[in-house]
């Protein structure tokens, strides 16, 4: 497995994993768009010339923030969204961050799991912030 920078040739493929890993999922449009700001990293995870997951991460001044992390169906539980995690973490690091905060589900346990192992810990909780199903987010912080 590779981590690759996003380009638009990948779009479609990125697209499909979005639909099929999350309720709500991102158009193909704001894809794009999301990649293609200077503030954001878009990293793709790429074995045997397909795509198998990939992270969004932006920064605003001296505070990053982890977007999505999506990894194909097939693919999960083998390191990828560790991999994808620790690229962007490295990534927003290097850009100047001193702290990265997320949202997750609070059902999503895998994640959270991921995230605490990482050194995230949970600051606050977003009532109702997902749809579809209606849920709560956790708000989780790292201070690097």
């Amino acid at each position: 497995m590779e981590i690759l920078e996003y380009d638009d040739g990948m779009l479609d493929e990125i697209a499909q994993i979005e639909r099929s890993c999350f309720t709500e999922p991102w158009s193909a449009e704001l894809i794009r768009d999301t990649a293609h700001k200077p503030y954001n990293k878009f990293l793709v995870a790429k074995e045997n010339e397909k795509i198998i997951g990939y992270g969004v991460s932006m920064l605003m001044y001296d505070e990053g923030e982890i977007l999505n992390i999506a990894v194909d169906g097939e693919y999960r539980r083998r390191g990828i969204g560790r991999a994808l995690l620790e690229a962007l973490i490295l990534s927003l690091r290097e850009r100047g961050a001193a702290k990265v905060f997320l949202e997750v589900r609070v059902s999503n346990a895998a994640a959270i799991a991921l995230y605490t192992s990482f050194g995230y810990e949970t600051i606050d909780l977003r009532h109702n912030y997902y749809r579809k199903p209606t849920e709560s987010a956790y708000i989780m912080r790292q201070i690097l």
